[in-house]
């Protein structure tokens, strides 16, 4: 067990370093290229398989707790993992980019969890540019404006005139590793 929890935990000093994300171009799904300095502070990163089972639920969590994410000071980012099938995020209210080679490099060890072939659908907290929480596999659309209060406020973010420090959702946040 010792071995097992030393081989694969990341110490907490060096959690910003490991889910650090790099520098990547990729497009969105109309065309437009779409780079790192675009995302927010706060983002709730997404990582969908348009052809897979389950994807059109995550995807409609997603979008059920797009406005409550916003007003919370986060904002939401999907990437989709394969250009066909993805008229599925053609209405999409936040920016839906595709999985490419840069951004693959860009997440570096990352890669691993969006590429693995048993999880078609995932996602992490995207904070001051590093992967914060562990990858969510389900979403329930009422926790995620919950979770990204939780994160603004983690980020230096939020609106202290909205934040109550007796609910700031520290709750909702999974450390990785």
């Amino acid at each position: 067990v010792d071995a097992y929890q030393e081989e694969n935990s990341v110490p907490a000093g060096s959690k910003m370093e490991a889910g650090a994300v790099g520098d990547f171009t990729t497009t969105t799904l109309t065309g437009e290229e779409f780079t790192r300095e675009q995302l927010g502070d706060v983002v709730f990163f997404a990582f969908l398989d348009p052809n897979a089972e389950g994807t059109q639920a995550f995807y409609d969590a997603l979008a059920a707790g797009y406005d409550g994410v916003v007003e919370n000071g986060a904002d939401i980012v999907v990437c989709t993992k394969s250009e066909s099938g993805s008229e599925l995020f053609a209405e999409a209210p936040f920016p839906v980019i595709l999985y490419n080679d840069s951004l693959k490099a860009a997440i570096g060890g990352n890669s691993g969890m969006v590429e693995d072939k048993d999880v078609p659908n995932t996602a992490s907290w995207y904070v001051n540019g590093s992967f914060l929480s562990a990858w969510a596999l389900v979403l329930d659309a009422e926790e995620l404006p919950e979770d990204a209060a939780a994160f603004a406020k983690v980020s230096g973010q939020a609106d202290s005139a909205n934040s109550d420090p007796d609910s700031s959702g520290a709750s909702a946040m999974s450390p990785m590793g």
